[in-house]
């Protein structure tokens, strides 16, 4: 751990010539965690830095983050959190060092990235920052505590907010230190109204008829009703014939599955499970796994966040049993109605612009990521490997496992 002492005015104008460490009025502490076991006692704090920042993300949550750190632990832990002279934690960012395994450039250098981006199961992240400190002061401060770090390139992919990372941007460059954004995905989402009959009125009359469609198609031909099951920590059967179909299907599109790939992750969503319904405070953002029941079975699986406000549909998969009954769509449309019952105000359908989604909405925020390098050497690198790509017309991500 480090913790090093930065002297920044609330009332002073920062520019592009201002040192980073001054003297003035407030006196800021930067504080990086570097080991899983220092992070466990920190719960109480990172807590309250999300609701102060008004952070309302699962990813971002304490049993998250050290649930993931536990399946995939971290080649070096470096979350850097800034503190008021009150011992009050004003912001931070929960980021590891990584190596990847892809790309002559990409396995020569050392990568800065949040704590659950690699693999890419996750669907926004952002650097935390209480209203108690100015963004461009909480930027200077975790700059300078960052460049102290051993990384080459830092690669904060996804973020829903834009200006902290313009904050920090600027106080890289007074560091010397080359850094770009760019929007990089978008992220749907419907703004829900109070009830599930305004909402059937708001929504357009095809995606009424649709969905209409398909329930009756499952009463007219199989004389059910489908149901909507929230499934205990103990679900073991359904998970497994989740992540074996989902193998399945990618299997059949040529590609490995993400759980094949990281075994890990079954492991993981399962103990993300237990921690949401035995561990997580009543006010905790939570990992659920619902199923759509026809006639007691399990015929479409959601991994689903409820966190604040509303929900977030995940990760899913349906039985391609009854693909002729659409159940993906029946079990997507039952999640929205749960969520306005359960006084959501925001129903979210994971980043990525699929065909799907447009089914409910055409409302989505777009997510940002930045890239900054350490060096000309690292930046070199680091676009190397993506002009190859271009080159031989492969897809490119940037945290690519």
């Amino acid at each position: 751990m480090t913790m090093t002492t930065v002297m920044l005015s609330k009332t002073s104008a920062l520019d592009a010539s201002t040192p980073l460490s001054i003297k003035a009025q407030t006196d800021y502490q930067t504080k990086v965690i570097r080991s899983l076991e220092e992070f466990e006692t920190c719960r109480k704090a990172w807590t309250e830095l999300m609701n102060a920042a008004d952070i309302q993300n699962l990813t971002m949550s304490h049993g998250w983050l050290v649930n993931w750190l536990k399946a995939f632990p971290a080649l070096q832990l470096a979350v850097v959190v800034v503190i008021d002279k009150n011992g009050q934690w004003v912001a931070g960012a929960p980021l590891k060092i990584s190596r990847l395994q892809k790309g002559v450039g990409h396995r020569a250098l050392r990568h800065l990235h949040f704590i659950g981006t690699h693999p890419t199961i996750f669907d926004w992240m952002r650097i935390a920052i209480s209203p108690q400190i100015e963004e461009t002061i909480a930027a200077d401060a975790m700059a300078t505590a960052l460049k102290a770090e051993p990384w080459d390139v830092m690669a904060l992919v996804f973020n829903d907010a834009k200006s902290p990372l313009e904050n920090l941007q600027q106080a890289f460059q007074k560091l010397s230190i080359q850094s770009q954004i760019e929007e990089s995905m978008i992220l749907p989402y419907i703004p829900l109204p109070e009830t599930a009959e305004d909402y059937t009125q708001q929504r357009g009359k095809k995606t009424n008829t649709r969905v209409r469609h398909c329930y009756n198609r499952i009463k007219k031909q199989l004389d059910k009703t489908p149901e909507l099951v929230f499934q205990p920590a103990d679900a073991e059967k359904p998970l497994c014939d989740f992540i074996a179909g989902h193998t399945h299907y990618w299997g059949e599109q040529g590609f490995k599955s993400i759980f094949v790939r990281f075994p890990q992750l079954c492991q993981f969503y399962q103990d993300m499970l237990y921690y949401s319904q035995t561990e997580a405070a009543a006010d905790d953002p939570k990992f659920v796994f619902t199923t759509l029941n026809i006639d007691n079975r399990p015929v479409s699986y959601h991994f689903g966040f409820m966190q604040g406000n509303g929900y977030l549909c995940h990760v899913t998969h349906y039985d391609d049993d009854y693909k002729f009954y659409s159940p993906g769509l029946v079990h997507m449309d039952k999640a929205i109605f749960n969520t306005i019952d359960n006084h959501g105000s925001r129903f979210e359908f994971g980043r990525g612009d699929e065909p799907y989604k447009k089914i409910w909405t055409q409302q989505h925020y777009p997510l940002w990521t930045m890239v900054a390098y350490k060096n000309p050497v690292a930046r070199l690198l680091w676009q190397s490997d993506f002009a190859i790509k271009t080159l031989l017309k492969k897809p490119i991500g940037f945290l690519e496992p």
